[in-house]
């Protein structure tokens, strides 16, 4: 899961109805907090990729077409399919008091996480070309906003295509590219930090 602390103004616009319902539950609750200034409350989105389970052989058949057809995709098809499979969860902390929900599917995602869903799919597209050379696909992929994804990590990361970890771990691109987009580079490991050392070099 991604994290973010958003503003208190952030989820009231983007999501209205949640929003005012975790203030009545704050309000009407039994916690010591209740009457807190909701300027001294603290709001985060949280977000994740999910996808329905195979239970059949034929959906597991079905998926796995489905996953082989985005590698084709251009770069607006692929960001609609990676958008319909993020799910958003809002919470809220009161000092003592923390309320948390998912929001519905249907509900349209927030700004601030489409333009990290987009960079990021820029990314994954960018190191998934690099195997399959696809330039339509490559030509379809905007520039990357390096405001969102600082470019030091951009570079880094676009170093990485078909590298291992010393170990001889197969390295998971997707995992170190929500672990940077969550919590920046600066949380890796020491050895994470060595192999994006010897990658750029």
């Amino acid at each position: 899961m991604n994290n973010i602390r958003v503003t208190r103004e952030q989820v009231e616009n983007d999501y209205p109805t949640i929003y005012q319902e975790f203030i009545e539950n704050l309000r009407n609750s039994n916690s010591i907090n209740k009457n807190i200034d909701l300027e001294k409350t603290n709001w985060f989105y949280s977000w994740g990729s999910f996808v329905k389970k195979a239970k059949t052989d034929e959906e597991r058949v079905l998926r796995d077409l489905k996953n082989q057809e985005k590698d084709g995709m251009l770069f607006p098809e692929r960001l609609d399919l990676e958008f319909s499979k993020i799910r958003v969860n809002i919470t809220m902390e009161g000092g003592n008091f923390v309320r948390g929900d998912r929001a519905g599917k249907d509900l349209p995602l927030p700004e601030s996480i489409t333009k990290i869903v987009a960079e990021t799919t820029k990314i994954s597209m960018l190191l998934e070309q690099k195997e399959i050379n696809n330039q339509n696909v490559i030509n379809s992929i905007p520039e990357i906003d390096d405001s969102i994804v600082p470019r030091d990590q951009i570079d880094s990361l676009l170093s990485m295509v078909n590298q291992s970890y010393s170990d001889d771990e197969e390295l998971d691109v997707d995992t170190i590219l929500e672990k940077i987009s969550s919590q920046g580079i600066e949380s890796l490991t020491n050895e994470e930090k060595e192999f994006l050392d010897n990658q750029s070099n």
